[in-house]
C-alpha cells in the first residue's frame, strides 16, 4: 500500500478508509472544500457519496456508481471531512423488522428526510399492490404539497 497522503488505486483507498474512517476522493475531481468525496461501507448504503460545502458535509445519497475511468485511476486520496455542527445530517438509523431494514437520515440543511427500506422482492410485490401503499403515497403527496406552500 502506498504511503498515507499520497494518491493510489481504488482497492488500497477503500482499504485504508476502512482501517481510518477517513472518505476517499479522486484527485481528478478537485478541491474537497466543495464537492463530492465517497465513504466505503459493508451495509445496505454501499459506497455513501458526500457532498462538502466549505469543507462541510451539508448532504449524502447512498449508492454510488463509479465509471470504469474511477475504478482504473490511480489518483485516490484521503480526505477528513468535518460535519456541520450546527445544520449536519442527523445520524442514520437503521431499523429492523423481522423482514426487512430501513433507514432514515434527516438532511436540515436542505429540509429533506430519505426513508430507504429493503424488502425481498415477492414481499414488495404484496407491498406496492396493497391499500396501505396508496394510503403511504397519498399522504406523502399531502406532505410535499403542504411542505411546497410555505
Amino acid at each position: 500500500m502506498r504511503e498515507k497522503g499520497k494518491t493510489m488505486y481504488i482497492h488500497e483507498a477503500v482499504k485504508l478508509s476502512e482501517e481510518t474512517g477517513k472518505s476517499i476522493y479522486r484527485k481528478e475531481w478537485g478541491n474537497t472544500d466543495k464537492g463530492c468525496v465517497i465513504t466505503p461501507t459493508n451495509d445496505m448504503d454501499c459506497c455513501t457519496v458526500r457532498l462538502i460545502l466549505d469543507g462541510k458535509e451539508v448532504s449524502r445519497c447512498r449508492c454510488w456508481n463509479p465509471t470504469a475511468d474511477d475504478l482504473i485511476a490511480d489518483d485516490w486520496e484521503m480526505v477528513t471531512v468535518e460535519k456541520n455542527e450546527n445544520e449536519s445530517i442527523n445520524t442514520r438509523s437503521i431499523k429492523k423488522s423481522s423482514n426487512f431494514e430501513y433507514i432514515i437520515a434527516e438532511y436540515p440543511v436542505i429540509d429533506l428526510v430519505t426513508v430507504s427500506f429493503q424488502l425481498p422482492r415477492p414481499g414488495w410485490k404484496i407491498f406496492e399492490a396493497s391499500d396501505l401503499w396508496y394510503q403511504v403515497c397519498l399522504r406523502l403527496e399531502e406532505i410535499q404539497k403542504e411542505h411546497i406552500q410555505k
